[in-house]
This record gives structure tokens, C-alpha cells and sequence, in this order.
């Protein structure tokens, strides 16, 4: 329920924040609205790094976190994604 600022530094991808779809590359920066429902989904054939930028820390010390999850995540792991490691040269 909080917001996020999101800047690409490698690959391309879209997001779709209530229902309103959004292409961007590596250089590109986009927010996350609060209350926003949003999904992030990679278009290339790497793996993208992206900095999330987010105030929870300051909300949660605070005590102004008024978070609730929309619809809990899937348990399994999403078609493609089997084989996912994370990226070593971080």
C-alpha cells in the first residue's frame, strides 16, 4: 500500500499498474502509486537488474504501515522461471 520508485539499470520490461500498460528500457524510472495494483514482467531474454526505492523503512518506523495483501502470491513458481538463479556479478 505504500509506494516505489523503480529505476532499470539493465534489460527492458512492461508493467501494467491498474490496467494501464507501460514499456521501459534500461535508464528508465517509473513509480509505483500507492494503493497501486502492478505487475513487473522482464520482455528480453536476460535478466534485468532494477533499484527499488521504497519508504516502508520510514513508515514502519513511524508506525504508519497500514498494509493489507490484495491477493496472496501463487506457491508455485511461474512457467520460465524454474531454472531462475540469482544474478552473481552483483
Amino acid at each position: 500500500m505504500n509506494s516505489a520508485a523503480f529505476f532499470v539499470l539493465t534489460g527492458k520490461g512492461r508493467d501494467i499498474h491498474d490496467g494501464e500498460v507501460m514499456e521501459y528500457v534500461a535508464g528508465d524510472a517509473l513509480v509505483v502509486e500507492n494503493g497501486c495494483v502492478h505487475q513487473h514482467i522482464n520482455r528480453g531474454d536476460d535478466q534485468m537488474l532494477v533499484l527499488v526505492m521504497k519508504a516502508k523503512p520510514l513508515f514502519l518506523f513511524m508506525h504508519l504501515l497500514f498494509q493489507k495483501m490484495v491477493e496472496y502470491p501463487k506457491k508455485e513458481v511461474p512457467k520460465g522461471g524454474e531454472n531462475y538463479q540469482l544474478p552473481t556479478h552483483i
